[in-house]
């Protein structure tokens, strides 16, 4: 999945990101986060309790002024996927309009 972050400077933004399965996340073709959140695993399990949920982490955004696009890659073997992204102070930043 792709969208598009406009950012009215260089700036770093934090979001609230939920995934089941293994996911990564690309900032303008770089690499910024991976990880799982695997239901039947301790280690790899995120609160809560595996599921897909905007507190499973925080991952911040390195934007730099103008377009950035964001794309997420996740991987599946287990009864589907799930995917959320909340950009809890958007100011400064306009989303892609889709």
């Amino acid at each position: 999945m792709k969208t598009t972050i406009t950012s009215d400077k260089k700036q770093e933004k934090k979001v609230q990101f939920g995934w089941t399965r293994d996911v990564w996340v690309f900032l303008n073709g770089k690499l910024v986060y991976s990880g799982k959140n695997l239901f039947e695993s301790d280690i790899e399990r995120k609160f809560p309790d595996g599921r897909c949920s905007l507190d499973n982490a925080i991952v911040t955004l390195p934007l730099e002024a103008g377009e950035n696009e964001v794309a997420v890659a996740l991987a599946n073997n287990f009864f589907g996927w799930g995917l959320m992204l909340r950009l809890p102070d958007p100011e400064g930043v306009r989303l892609a309009a889709q």
